[in-house]
């Protein structure tokens, strides 16, 4: 049977445990047999993969607020200035 070089096994075992669930990566984590060299690599996945969300976050975020002032300036248009003077506070969620 062949075996894996350190760079391949080290790959592969990063790739498991990356797509792995979270309770299935722990188990991988605290493997006696888990390479040292996948630590980093799955610190480092894991820091892109927040900072994606972050991004897609403050997209919506910002989508969010572009949709408001549009209908903000919609209402202003329709009603004149009295429609955003009898509209609720928006409240910081």
């Amino acid at each position: 049977m062949p075996t894996l070089d350190d760079a391949a096994l080290t790959d592969f075992i990063a790739g498991i445990e990356a797509a792995a669930p979270a309770a299935v990566a722990r188990k991988i984590e605290r493997h006696p047999l888990r390479p040292a060299a996948v630590a980093p690599i799955i610190a480092n996945q894991r820091a892109d993969s927040e900072a994606r969300k972050e991004a897609e976050r403050a997209d919506a975020a910002r989508a969010k607020e572009a949709r408001e002032r549009e209908l903000l300036a919609k209402l202003i248009a329709k009603h004149g200035a009295a429609a955003t003077e009898k509209a609720p506070k928006a409240t910081a969620a």
